[in-house]
């Protein structure tokens, strides 16, 4: 290959490419990589369901687990805004023992 582009024919072709410019995107700063294992047929369709929302499977994913979570959280939150707030134990009175002597 290497031999190919230093030929005239190598060159020639490299004159006249249109050449566009990579697009590098960096990934996230606050995104880790996580590896989780899923059955085929599961991946298969969330890549159909990706596909039929013009976005990668792993994206749905993600969106999935932050919709979820985002559920979660508020159903907590309503089941706290639920419970009554223990009641303060009121002290039994400490006899004072007036036999001392």
């Amino acid at each position: 290959m290497a031999e190919w582009l230093e030929s005239e024919a190598g060159l020639a072709y490299l004159l006249q490419a249109e050449w566009k410019p990579a697009r590098f995107v960096p990934a996230h700063p606050e995104f880790i990589p996580v590896t989780i294992r899923l059955p085929a047929e599961l991946r298969d369709r969330m890549r159909r369901l990706a596909s039929d929302r013009s976005m990668g499977y792993q994206t749905l994913a993600r969106q999935w687990l932050l919709e979820r979570c985002a559920k979660e959280e508020a159903k907590e939150r309503r089941q706290a805004a639920k419970r009554k707030p223990a009641k303060p134990r009121r002290k039994k009175p400490v006899p004072m023992n007036h036999a001392a002597g």
